[in-house]
């Protein structure tokens, strides 16, 4: 980390721990590298990523450090709801619905919101298929989408965040106090120079 000055830091992406023992040995992970980070002289940040609605919150919301109790959530910076790739009853994945579940999981569990950030995907996901498609496909496959900031959904029924509902989601995330919103993947994103870039609407958003 200190010889590539741009990174910000580490996200443990273990998506799928089984049992407290596993979630336990996540937290012996974070704080080997809290303590990697400070024998370095580093103060990057620590997050890790999780499944909102599968069981993850309900597991981890109970455990404390054994010698310190120190609550596990409280070992990393923040903690990215991956708030997509989940189904509302139309089929929708990252809907509103989706997003105010993974919320209201969160914040009922005791757990502080400026700990949790939700996730927002730069993809879209078929309702017929389940197929997903990167935001550069889906503007190839429709050009006319760069002046339709309002439409969610392509015509062979692919569903995906546009440009105003990306804005909402930022809206809803600062209305309840999280952390930020984390954005699952630069890389299905347009370039910036061609100007029909997702992540612009999300600074504008954040910029209210």
């Amino acid at each position: 980390l200190g010889k590539h000055p741009l990174l910000a830091g580490v996200d443990l992406d273990w998506e799928q721990p089984t049992s407290e023992e596993q979630w336990r040995d996540l937290g012996k992970l974070a704080n080997e590298i809290r303590g990697a980070m400070a024998e370095h002289n580093l103060h990057h940040l620590l997050t890790m990523t999780y499944h909102p609605r599968s069981g993850a919150v309900q597991a981890f919301s109970q455990i404390r450090g054994k010698k310190s109790d120190k609550p596990f959530v409280d070992l990393f910076d923040f903690c990215h709801a991956m708030a997509y790739s989940q189904y509302d009853a139309d089929r929708r994945h990252s809907s509103s619905q989706m997003d105010a579940a993974a919320i209201d999981e969160w914040v009922s569990s005791g757990l502080p919101a400026p700990r949790l950030t939700l996730g927002l995907p730069f993809f879209g996901i078929s309702r017929k298929t389940g197929e997903a498609k990167a935001w550069g496909q889906i503007l190839d496959q429709e050009p006319s989408l760069r002046y339709r900031p309002g439409v969610d959904e392509l015509s062979d029924g692919t569903y995906f965040v546009g440009a105003r509902s990306l804005h909402r989601k930022v809206s809803i995330a600062a209305s309840r106090g999280l952390g930020g919103v984390m954005i699952w993947e630069l890389g299905h994103d347009k370039p910036a120079r061609e100007g029909n870039d997702l992540l612009r609407h999300v600074w504008a958003a954040r910029a209210g």
